[in-house]
């Protein structure tokens, strides 16, 4: 079973990353126009830094399509993932990408999907500003009842992701 779901070796200077997705998905990745990118740290062997997860929306679901353990998070390795998979599956060319913030992830995407759009995460935005606010010791502001710096917070930062460039 496992040939069947390793596809190969994608490299940078001494990083690596082992790419994983299930035969078949040739006819399914052809009809993918929204894709999604999230990585976790926490949960990967010891040889590696981070598991990437490359999801398709199909209808109003994102289902998760890729599998990728890599030892480094640098740009020219996500650039070689994604040049590995769409090499392999040349029928994938999504129009809209959703990632967290990483600038390394944002400069893979543009390089290789250079048509796609590219949309940032509205939860790991809002994620960034609690955690700022938190490091800042402002949590007890911001919890108070009736906070006016709460709704500023709210107001401001958790929707400026749904601002355009031009405002």
């Amino acid at each position: 079973m496992f040939q069947s779901f390793y596809k190969g070796v994608a490299t940078y200077n001494d990083n690596l990353a082992l790419i994983m997705y299930e035969d078949g998905i040739e006819d399914i990745v052809m009809h993918v126009e929204e894709m999604a990118m999230d990585a976790t740290f926490s949960v990967v062997p010891a040889i590696f830094e981070l598991h990437l997860t490359i999801f398709g929306r199909f209808g109003d679901n994102f289902l998760p399509m890729f599998h990728v353990l890599m030892t480094s998070r640098q740009g020219e390795l996500y650039t070689a993932v994604l040049d590995r998979i769409k090499s392999q599956l040349p029928g994938l060319d999504p129009t809209i990408v959703h990632s967290d913030f990483e600038v390394a992830i944002h400069n893979a995407i543009g390089t290789v999907f250079p048509s796609a759009r590219l949309l940032g995460c509205w939860f790991h935005h809002n994620q960034a500003v609690f955690r700022t606010i938190q490091k800042r010791g402002l949590r007890g502001e911001f919890n108070k009842p009736g906070s006016v710096f709460k709704l500023w917070v709210r107001g401001f930062f958790f929707s400026s992701p749904f601002a355009s460039r031009q405002d």
